[in-house]
Order: structure tokens, then C-alpha cells, then sequence
């Protein structure tokens, strides 16, 4: 399951919810709210776009909750298909 499309798409969003750092330090900050916020939009697939950016800052991508909805939904079709 490597990161390329939709998976990587997928790990910048995972980024994005649980991997927050403050502003001034860069140290780590778990913000509920953030999360419990970003997640109900996915679910509901809002047309909001959002702003993901790699880890090193290299690459943006500006895609909205509903394309994210849409790229999670196929990984969990396609490993859900999966026989082991």
C-alpha cells in the first residue's frame, strides 16, 4: 500500500488532523477540537477546501473534504476487497 494518489492524499490529511505543532515552539499539539472538526467535515463531505502540506513543506495540495471522502472511501473499498 504505497503513497501514491489517493494514499497520498490520504497521509497528508492524517497529517493535517493529528500532526498540529504551535506556531511559536513547533512542538506538538493534539487540538480536539481540530480534529473532531476536520473529521466531521470529511464525513459529511464538505465542499470546504483545505490546505495540506508535506512534512518537509515541499509539496501543497488545496483538495476539499468532499475529494478527501471520496479518496478514503475508495482505499477502504480496495483494502476491504483484499484476500490474504
Amino acid at each position: 500500500w504505497g503513497e501514491t494518489g489517493d494514499r497520498y492524499v490520504l497521509k497528508l490529511l492524517h497529517d493535517f488532523i493529528f500532526h498540529q505543532a504551535q506556531p511559536d515552539t513547533g512542538l506538538p499539539l493534539l487540538d480536539w477540537g481540530h480534529v473532531a472538526e476536520s473529521l466531521n467535515k470529511l464525513d459529511a463531505g464538505l465542499e470546504e477546501e483545505v490546505t495540506l502540506m508535506s512534512r518537509d513543506g515541499g509539496t501543497l495540495l488545496v483538495v476539499s473534504f468532499a475529494e478527501l471522502k471520496r479518496a478514503l472511501l475508495s482505499a477502504y473499498a480496495e483494502l476491504s476487497g483484499m484476500r490474504m
